[in-house]
């Protein structure tokens, strides 16, 4: 298997990055199937619920607030004239992203709106939510600039020995009923933290650099903004409509059905 591995490795090639692929998902498709048993009958279907409508309405208002730009960085960043200027522009529009969501946050907060939005969920809990959000969204990048170098191959033998540690932490903290709400958004904090570690090792050894401390040109610079700006502003007018059904699914079975039902409608697209 390793001797395998490391075949696939050499190549490098469409082939051999489709398979690879094809492979952790024929290892991580059990894996997160148990999980996804395991986790429900440990928090319960209220928390379960909890868990989900925090987590998708967040992450949904921050993939909004993206614009389509993550669309438009990965398209270039995967051309082959790309420059590593790139990464760190699209540094600076995750970060003024970051920054319009918790804007957008501290107004809900200031004028007691929290409820409007997120009914009446513990405090704590909508914090981790949105710490949650912030590293989906960090691990995301990282996949991306993954994805774009051709590093499939490394990337999803890193993801796979993640699914691995992570099936038996979730079964080790249930067997023994240690896994609440708080334990899984750690759990998760740790995964997101372990794969991103590895991929930026993946990178570095590739040297691909994920902080890029070249500044950028003002002509490059002034390039970037008009080419992202024509890009992702056609994705942007077409995803308001999509963003606003599904926040309002979640909203509005949030409100009649309570976490309980959120939790079920969850569930089933875990299964």
């Amino acid at each position: 298997m390793i001797e395998f591995i490391n075949k696939l490795k050499r190549k490098n090639s469409l082939k051999s990055r489709f398979l690879s692929k094809l492979i952790s998902n024929f290892i991580g498709t059990p894996i997160r199937v148990i999980i996804a048993s395991l986790v429900p009958r440990a928090l319960g279907m209220e928390l379960y619920g909890t868990f989900n409508f925090l987590t998708e309405s967040i992450l949904g208002m921050i993939n909004f607030l993206d614009f389509g730009l993550s669309s438009a960085f990965y398209t270039k960043l995967s051309m082959k004239d790309a420059k590593q200027s790139l990464i760190r522009f699209y540094w600076i529009i995750f970060l003024l992203t970051i920054s319009l969501f918790l804007v957008f946050v501290s107004l809900l907060f200031i004028f007691d709106f929290r409820d409007l939005i997120w009914f009446d969920h513990k405090l704590s809990y909508i914090l981790l939510a949105i710490v949650w959000a912030f590293l989906y969204r960090f691990h995301e990048i990282i996949n991306k600039v993954i994805d774009a170098y051709s590093l499939t191959i490394q990337s999803e033998i890193a993801i796979s020995l993640k699914n691995l540690i992570s099936l038996a932490l979730v079964y080790l903290l249930f067997i023994y009923d240690k896994l609440n709400l708080w334990t899984f958004f750690m759990l998760q904090y740790f995964f997101f933290l372990f794969t991103i570690v590895l991929w930026w090792r993946i990178l570095n050894k590739n040297g691909v650099r994920l902080l890029p401390s070249e500044k950028i040109p003002p002509d490059r610079l002034k390039k970037y903004i008009t080419s992202f700006y024509e890009f992702s502003m056609p994705l942007f007018i077409a995803s308001g409509p999509s963003f606003i059904l599904l926040f309002l699914d979640r909203w509005i079975l949030q409100k009649y059905a309570g976490s309980v039902g959120q939790g079920i409608f969850s569930l089933s697209f875990k299964v």
